[in-house]
């Protein structure tokens, strides 16, 4: 009788927080997939940190950090001294001079330009990998959103999953209290056994016992989400369990969709690319390198030990130079070496990546077109 009483308390008190534990005391809002996503788009960090990324290497992606621009210097000084000054001249005509606290004033100002007009194309080179790995941070942006997006998309629906289990966790603690009370009734009037009784309890508890772990994962899972969106773990709302499957895909349209926008393969080929603008790049250091430089400037010297009181210069100037090294320890070589080892190393992370994407896009596809008939199955056995 105990056992009885206990049983019926325990299931009271189920069905009776059991819409609380799921809704809360006010309906919780739906959430939506597309809203999810939304959220978690404007709130994820990794999103965040990758279009600051982008946002440096596009402003690194200049012609001036590639010494493709001149540069333009300005410069100047000036100098005062004050000594005791004695000068002795050649000869007789002119006596020894003796100055005593002579003041010396020295100013100078310039202007200078200086392009290098040539270096084995390094230069241009140098800016085509700014600008590549301008574009892989662009791509790596890309494939974070992306991320982002998938994992909120599985996050949801296995969230989805779990309010689907614990409704269905529900309904089956009352079909076992419905068969519990009329066993229960049944064992009272003598037309069922106490075996039959005990079986009937057995299946409550399991139920119960079920309901209850469901409801924690359910829990967990509702505050993980929120967390990953970007809402506080406490947020209460209830995802939309309503699904809506697309239309069946083709396998040779997925393919050459895939090999065309896949991220991963940009991001390779992109990295190809930019090994060999490297490599182009350390074969510039083999030619010699051609610099010009121009400006002009201002002098002005003023002295009072000194037969000229006064003595200014002002004017252009311009230089060429050439300069080529030939040798310096075999180092160029070294670095064209391994600029070569990169661009094979490259090759094969490519073609690494093409497998892999061709083996996750079957892989995928096989596993959709399973679900698809499972649920066809499932759906007839309804």
């Amino acid at each position: 009788m105990m056992r009885t009483n206990f049983l019926s308390l325990l299931l009271a008190v189920l069905l009776c927080t059991a819409p609380a534990l799921l809704h809360g005391q006010q309906p919780a809002p739906i959430l939506g997939l597309e809203q999810a996503i939304g959220q978690a788009l404007q709130q994820n960090h990794d999103i965040r940190l990758a279009t600051l990324n982008q946002q440096v290497q596009q402003n690194n992606a200049q012609p001036g950090n590639a010494g493709l621009l001149p540069s333009v210097t300005v410069g100047g000084g000036a100098r005062y001294s004050n000594q005791n000054t004695r000068l002795e001249f050649a000869g007789d005509a002119q006596p020894p001079l003796d100055v005593t606290g002579a003041s010396t004033i020295s100013v100078d100002g310039d202007v200078t330009v200086n392009y290098l007009l040539f270096n084995g194309g390094t230069r241009m080179n140098t800016y085509s990998q700014l600008q590549t790995q301008s574009q892989l941070a662009l791509l790596q942006q890309q494939q974070t959103i992306e991320t982002v997006v998938q994992n909120t998309s599985v996050a949801y629906y296995n969230l989805v999953q779990q309010y689907d289990a614990q409704r269905i966790n529900q309904r089956l603690i009352n079909l076992s209290a419905e068969r519990f009370t009329r066993v229960q009734e049944r064992y009272k009037l003598g037309s069922a056994t106490r075996l039959e009784v005990l079986n009937a309890e057995v299946d409550l508890r399991n139920d119960s016992i079920n309901y209850e772990q469901t409801q924690q994962a359910l829990e967990n899972a509702r505050k993980d989400f929120a967390v990953l969106i970007g809402w506080q773990p406490d947020t209460l709302f209830v995802p939309d369990t309503t699904v809506t499957l697309a239309s069946p895909m083709d396998l040779q349209s997925l393919e050459a969709e895939t090999m065309a926008r896949n991220l991963r393969l940009a991001a390779a080929r992109a990295n190809q690319l930019n090994s060999n603008f490297a490599l182009k790049s350390s074969k510039g250091a083999l030619f010699p390198s051609l610099n010009l430089s121009g400006g002009y400037g201002v002098n002005q010297n003023i002295s009072e030990a000194n037969f000229l009181e006064l003595q200014r210069s002002m004017g252009w100037n311009a230089q060429l130079r050439i300069s080529y090294t030939l040798y310096n320890g075999g180092v160029i070589q070294r670095q064209i070496q391994n600029a070569q080892l990169n661009v094979q190393s490259q090759e094969v992370a490519l073609e690494q990546t093409q497998n892999q994407v061709e083996r996750d896009l079957l892989n995928n596809y096989n596993t959709y077109q399973t679900s698809r008939r499972l649920l066809g199955i499932s759906q007839r056995n309804m």
